[in-house]
């Protein structure tokens, strides 16, 4: 049964990148209907849940039941945190919404650590359920559109309409970045930059054709996301992980040399495509109107988990398609949770970091 419920765990995992979800709604922030608070629940949500109980249910009668430790305290205290500030600040929809995404990604990490899943078979499952949305995203690059499924919560995007994220060539034509199933380009890069990362950790434990496809989805992917934050994030990851002792010389030259090849194609890319200096500039104004919602009104207590929007619009005066989430994850955890959420998260992935096994991790996924 235990290997029943690990195949379950891995289905999950290839189902990832789909975003199969059921949709109800969304928040209206200045204005408009936001894309980025939509009323919905995926379908590895549900999966991710059911697999729990299952779990809980086997648990109850084992001897450890008894034992609560200071992780599992920490955990609490962290989640009626987030629960006080979601009844306090707004109870909008959305927060409570926001706050079932967070326990699915904790849900997610808890399982693979407690099913011993391999990098190698995440590697497996990752790239197979990535196929499609990659094809998804050489298509929108390629025709400028890409019509709404309904079924797998893909809204239709378009180069020439304000706030779909595109490419400015300096004739003034728009090319859309790559979305694949996905809300935004920068989340598809995410698992792009991971499925790269993978696909060189485990580079002598799987097939070549797997690392060839996880490779290639990875490298392309990145270029037609456009981006740059994610594309950093990989290359840092693979310039760490070359320089552990049991990876040959041999391997570390053709590796560097690849990507130092593909880093050059790309920041040329950037620069002939004018797009790179614009997005800084739109980061950069994202961090400012971020420490305008942060100081003074929300650096204690926080504006609430999935508030963050709704505070801004309150706060900053501008454009609807501006009202998104600050794009660094760490300074939108520190608005919507506070200095008094941070320091219970740190006090349980402390407790975490205990338990790990790290002799059984590789040290470039960590």
């Amino acid at each position: 049964m235990s290997k029943i419920r690990k195949q379950i765990f891995l289905l999950i995992v290839f189902l990832l990148p789909w975003q199969i979800r059921f949709i109800w709604g969304a928040e209206n922030i200045g204005g408009h209907t936001n894309e980025f608070a939509v009323y919905s629940i995926y379908l590895v949500q549900i999966l991710l849940v059911a697999l729990a109980m299952w779990e809980l249910i086997l648990w109850r009668d084992s001897q450890n039941k008894s034992n609560f430790g200071r992780g599992q305290f920490f955990a609490l205290l962290l989640f009626a945190w987030i629960f006080f500030l979601w009844q306090w600040r707004a109870a909008s929809e959305y927060g409570l919404v926001y706050i079932n995404y967070l326990i699915a990604s904790i849900l997610l990490c808890v399982l693979g650590v407690y099913y011993k899943v391999r990098g190698s078979e995440i590697l497996s499952y990752l790239t197979a359920g990535l196929i499609v949305p990659f094809l998804f995203g050489v298509y929108q690059v390629m025709n400028g559109w890409f019509p709404a499924i309904s079924w797998l919560g893909i809204a239709a995007r378009d180069a020439y309409r304000a706030g779909d994220s595109v490419f400015l060539l300096p004739s003034g034509s728009r090319i859309l970045r790559a979305y694949g199933s996905f809300p935004h380009p920068n989340i598809f890069a995410g698992y792009l930059a991971l499925v790269g990362l993978l696909s060189v950790v485990y580079r002598k434990q799987i097939k070549p054709i797997l690392f060839y496809a996880a490779a290639g989805m990875a490298i392309i992917g990145l270029i037609i996301t456009g981006s740059v934050a994610a594309w950093a994030a990989f290359l840092a990851a693979v310039i760490a992980y070359l320089h552990y002792p049991w990876f040959s010389k041999k391997n570390t030259l053709i590796v560097a040399v690849s990507v130092i090849l593909f880093s050059i194609i790309f920041l040329l890319t950037f620069y002939v495509i004018n797009w790179g200096g614009r997005s800084v500039i739109e980061r950069a104004q994202f961090i400012i109107w971020w420490w305008q919602v942060f100081w003074p009104n929300n650096f204690l207590l926080g504006s609430g988990a999935g508030q963050y929007m709704q505070a801004l619009a309150k706060t900053i005066f501008a454009s609807w398609w501006l009202y998104q989430p600050v794009h660094n994850v760490f300074l939108l955890w520190l608005v919507e949770v506070g200095i008094i959420g941070v320091v219970l998260s740190v006090a349980f992935f402390i407790e975490i970091y205990k338990k790990l096994p790290w002799h059984r991790l590789s040290p470039a996924i960590i």
